[in-house]
């Protein structure tokens, strides 16, 4: 059981990041003044890093629901 609970962890921690750097992509590129043109990918980045940065949090599990 302890294998699963690390497995967890590893995976909520890759998820985690994975939405971070989705989430610096959008704000920098809504930074650049240049979005316009890339309105549609800056909102798909945002969206799918918000849920994939919650989605890994919450994979990392903590003692009280344990």
């Amino acid at each position: 059981m302890k294998l699963r609970n690390m497995e967890k962890v590893i995976w909520g921690r890759i998820v985690a990041v994975l939405g971070i750097i989705s989430l610096v992509t959008a704000f920098v590129v809504v930074n650049t003044g240049d979005v316009g043109r890339h309105l549609e990918g800056v909102f798909a980045a945002g969206v799918l890093g918000t849920v994939a940065f919650f989605a890994g949090i919450w994979m990392i599990p903590n003692k009280s629901r344990l």
